[in-house]
């Protein structure tokens, strides 16, 4: 079992974060014998530095060594060409600071960016402030909350708190509470308490449909606090200063859309994982030293490792993917193409259905959840490379778009029609040098009708070189593998 030993001299709260994954990983720790101190080790297979700064001027080690480039204050810029000289892997946290790295002459084919991961951390829900006294009449329109339960979608639901103060509310409440929605009765005696509740809420919602004020306007904007309300009293007269509803309808489209950055912040932060951050570093230390990837084989590193491979001996500009998905594979890719071309100019064009897959198409395509589209095309932008994304059924967007590209992967949707139908419309412009890899070619199991094995087998062989690759990984239905092809 081949040694890996991290060097952390500060300790500091966020490196015990940045170090944690690896060392509590029971992946790693299957593959490694792991250590930590404060200094490097001698005998050990690799020793990896974090941050980066004990592998600064003359180190003198027997193994691999691998830095984490957090950041570098001016008087360090020296230390830090020196650190880059010495390591075999220079791990970065962004790719701004991949930039930074080759801004001071650092190798780019030893830099990989692996994103940092969010944790756990829970959402606070947006405090929706209802403040009045409820009208035996009903000109409060109390039924408003029950409204709200059923006509919110549950991405909604989950992020608002309704906060009631006034009498007359708890039976609604209750209604309300069964169907779904958070309230939270407070009672109010004095303006310091009222105070307290204005600075605690995102949002005052007025509810009433006949108001001379309302008074609680005037408080909330007092205190800076966005105001939504019909277009009545105040609200009517300085209707510049709220968000005005008509209908029950409206304000669930207001609300929804009041929530919705506060879904897209959480969406991306959950697609930086620590997880990932494991199955990055494994990646990397393992094509270092010549080791296994697969922490947890159910990933398949080592089958997408090949495709680093392949990359590594082509060194292609243009990449095309069929199936982005969440984006990891293509960042990878990218990066891979990028210690041989600047990445400003390489280019990748990817294809999926992201967000606009339905239930029926995940089935009948025996595809993964879908992500995005925006979130996956804000990472990819940040590499620096020409990035597309052309979302919708590639049954219909290949057939629009030929893509030319020196490299293709084809890992889309994973029925016979679609593999079918992606690798007819890719071949109207595919270079004579380019190189094309099928995923999910089926050595045991599968269902009828899913993978590639049909189209790949029916290839003519006067026309086309096919070469299976030798990883194969099991999955829930079987045993799979890629198969690369190219013009004979």
């Amino acid at each position: 079992m081949k040694k890996l030993h991290i060097v952390n001299p500060y300790n500091s709260f966020a490196m015990q974060r940045m170090v944690a994954p690896i060392l509590q990983s029971s992946g790693f720790m299957n593959l490694y014998r792991m250590t930590e101190s404060e200094k490097p080790e001698d005998k050990v297979d690799l020793n990896y530095f974090v941050p980066w700064h004990g592998l600064a001027g003359n180190v003198d080690l027997p193994g691999k060594k691998a830095m984490l480039y957090t950041h570098c204050n001016p008087p360090d810029i020296a230390a830090l060409q020196s650190a880059c000289a010495n390591a075999d892997a220079i791990v970065a946290m962004s790719f701004t600071g991949r930039k930074e790295l080759l801004t001071i002459g650092a190798d780019p084919a030893k830099v990989q960016v692996i994103y940092a991961g969010s944790g756990d951390f829970a959402l606070r829900r947006r405090n929706i402030g209802v403040i009045a006294f409820a009208q035996p009449n009903g000109r409060k329109r109390q039924h408003l909350l029950i409204d709200l339960a059923w006509k919110l979608n549950s991405v909604a639901r989950q992020c608002l708190n309704f906060v009631l103060m006034g009498n007359g509310w708890e039976d609604i409440a209750a209604v309300a509470n069964n169907a779904g929605l958070q309230t939270q009765l407070v009672e109010i005696v004095d303006d310091g308490q009222l105070q307290s509740l204005y600075n605690n809420l995102d949002f005052l919602l007025l509810t009433g449909l006949a108001e001379g004020g309302s008074l609680p306007m005037l408080e909330a904007l007092r205190c800076g606090l966005p105001v939504i309300a019909p277009a009545v009293g105040y609200a009517a007269d300085f209707p510049e200063m709220v968000q005005v509803y008509h209908s029950d309808i409206e304000l669930v489209e207001i609300l929804e859309m009041a929530i919705q950055p506060l879904v897209d912040r959480q969406l991306f932060a959950q697609s930086l994982n620590w997880r990932q951050y494991e199955l990055e570093h494994a990646l990397l230390f393992g094509r270092l030293l010549n080791q296994s990837v697969d922490i947890y084989p159910e990933y398949g590193m080592s089958r997408y490792s090949q495709l680093l491979g392949l990359i590594e001996q082509i060194h292609p500009k243009t990449i095309c993917e069929i199936g982005t998905w969440n984006g990891n594979n293509a960042l990878r890719m990218l990066q891979a193409a990028a210690k041989f071309h600047p990445m400003e100019r390489l280019s990748y064009l990817g294809f999926d259905l992201f967000e606009q897959a339905s239930g029926e198409q995940v089935f009948r395509e025996h595809s993964k959840i879908p992500v995005q589209e925006a979130l996956v095309e804000m990472r990819l932008r940040a590499t620096g490379a020409g990035v597309i994304l052309i979302v919708g059924d590639t049954r219909d967007t290949l057939a629009l778009r030929h893509p030319e590209a020196d490299f293709y992967f084809i890992d889309g949707g994973h029925s016979y029609e679609t593999v079918q139908s992606d690798w007819e419309n890719i071949q109207l412009r595919m270079p004579q040098s380019a190189v094309t890899v099928f995923d999910d070619y089926y050595t045991a199991g599968g269902k009828p009708g899913i993978g590639c094995n049909r189209v790949v087998d029916n290839l003519p062989s006067e026309q086309w070189s096919v070469e299976h690759l030798p990883v194969v990984t099991e999955v829930a239905d079987g045993k799979i593998r890629m198969a690369k092809v190219m013009h004979a």
